[in-house]
């Protein structure tokens, strides 16, 4: 399994945080083992997600924004070169089995690279899990 990953800037909330542990915690070894984990390597919300995966044993993948200021540099077994966020974040989408959404709001957000992400993932109708900030979910596809 490959779960992809995008998150606000702001961080996760303490609700996400917990539930995002629980999504995680899913069993995918019947898929794959280790399973992958891939992010944008953003300071925020991508950067506590990778350190939870990278502690839960998942093959962590970043593919980090060639803006230096929003780069986390997280810890990562794999790191592709810097992109531009939209394009970086088009190809977590195109590379995972289903994206993790945890965005800052409950409404759709105009020039949000979160709500950018999950607009593409609904277009390819990639399966989408859509954490909350009070942890609860949704999920499409």
């Amino acid at each position: 399994m490959i779960v992809g990953f995008t998150g606000t800037r702001s961080g996760l909330t303490e609700a996400q945080r917990e539930t995002l542990k629980r999504v995680l915690h899913i069993d995918w070894s019947p898929v794959t083992s280790p399973p992958l984990f891939i992010h944008g390597d953003c300071v925020g919300a991508d950067a506590e997600a990778a350190t939870l995966a990278y502690e839960m044993g998942y093959i962590v993948i970043a593919h980090p924004s060639d803006i230096p200021a929003m780069t986390a540099h997280t810890l990562a077994h794999e790191r592709h070169e810097p992109k531009p966020p939209l394009e970086r974040n088009r190809d977590i989408v195109n590379e995972c089995n289903m994206l993790v959404a945890c965005p800052k709001g409950y409404n759709e957000e105009r020039r949000s690279g979160t709500w950018s992400t999950i607009r593409y993932a609904q277009r390819v109708q990639r399966p989408l899990f859509i954490v909350w900030p009070d942890g609860t979910t949704n999920t499409t596809n």
